[in-house]
């Protein structure tokens, strides 16, 4: 069974793959939006000369239009675009283009476009070539590790920085947000996504996915059920169809993984609640009222889980703002899970520092 990947990681293996064929690719990287947008900051999408592609930036209409301008002028080689290799382009500037490609009311999409090719040099004091540079990115987020890539215009260069370059000013304009500029560069923080797994198909499953999506967090379901499969419309959702514990125990690693438990279903939520219990994950919760939140553990206990490994156990899920719908149970759920991730983004930012080393 192949592990799963996140989309960073999609990207970045997408570029390697294509770095070590010899064939030109571009990586793009959202630098900044305004109003709504479909995609978060620091989200990438990767092309090819031949024009396949991986990762999103908006979800299909901004990705399809910046694939055909740019491999036409590739293929003319007009200098104007094509010259160092480098460019940002901002998407959405105009009411006629928002509209044109889909994006929300007021939406506006500022993205970097790198062409990266294999002879081409990182530029990093040993002029590296671009290849080794991500297949050093690669291998960090394999291994679960964050770290910092520093992309330079004028001319372009790209390289990952340093533990000693990486000062408290460039990780506060981190905290919030995975990418910070200036006028000469920009910085882009990659690592473990925090990722929301959700067990079982539901209406609350659907709300949360829908909320989480402008929140910055990969979104997976995992449901056996192929009837339940078929109902799924939520866009920019990764769809398993697995068992929930078998597809938890293929993970690498949960330390950026929420699991919440979200059907009302024994067969599903208890399986993927028994093996994430198991495991160091980032958050685990199942949804029920005080009463099956205690039948629950009982289950648990009867199977083997300790009450140590019951402690972690956020039932019932989220916070307690009286919640009855759908829509206001999923924010109660990203509510809390928001509060947990904001007490780690300090730390997040100084391990990123030291595995930049």
């Amino acid at each position: 069974m192949k592990t799963y990947q996140n989309a960073d990681q999609n990207v970045i293996g997408f570029v390697c793959d294509n770095l070590a064929s010899h064939t030109t690719v571009w990586l793009c990287t959202v630098l900044s939006t305004w109003g709504s947008s479909p995609r978060p900051v620091g989200s990438m999408f990767s092309f090819n000369v031949q024009g396949q592609t991986a990762g999103s930036l908006s979800g299909g209409c901004v990705e399809e239009d910046l694939v055909e301008r740019t491999l036409k002028e590739f293929e003319t080689r007009s200098e104007a675009r094509v010259g160092d290799g480098y460019e940002v382009i901002i998407f959405g500037a105009t009411p006629e283009e928002a509209g044109r490609l889909q994006l929300p009311c007021g939406g506006q999409l500022r993205v970097s476009v790198e062409r990266l090719d294999s002879n081409r040099a990182s530029k990093d004091g040993a002029d590296h070539p671009l290849s080794d540079l991500f297949s050093q990115v690669a291998k960090r987020l394999d291994e679960q590790k964050s770290l910092i890539r520093e992309v330079t215009f004028a001319p372009y260069r790209a390289r990952l920085l340093s533990a000693d370059e990486v000062d408290e000013e460039k990780l506060k304009k981190l905290t919030d947000r995975s990418v910070a500029e200036t006028e000469k560069n920009f910085i882009h923080l990659l690592g473990p996504r925090y990722t929301l797994l959700l067990v079982g198909i539901s209406e609350v499953s659907r709300a949360v996915a829908m909320l989480a999506s402008i929140l910055d967090y990969e979104i997976v379901v995992c449901d056996p059920r192929p009837e339940m499969i078929d109902t799924w419309s939520v866009e920019g959702v990764t769809v398993i169809k697995e068992m929930p514990d078998d597809f938890i125990a293929s993970l690498p690693s949960l330390e950026y993984t929420a699991i919440l438990a979200l059907t009302h279903d024994p067969r599903i939520d208890d399986l993927g609640l028994m093996e994430a219990l198991t495991h160091e994950a980032f958050y685990i919760g199942a949804m029920g009222s005080e009463r099956s939140a205690a039948k629950r553990r009982e289950r648990m206990l009867q199977l083997d889980i300790t009450k140590e490994q019951l402690q972690v156990l956020h039932a019932p899920i989220g916070l307690d703002i009286g919640s009855k719908t759908p829509a206001e149970i999923a924010l109660s759920i990203l509510a809390d899970i928001t509060r947990q991730r904001r007490l780690r983004a300090t730390n997040t930012l100084a391990l990123a520092s030291a595995s930049s080393a």
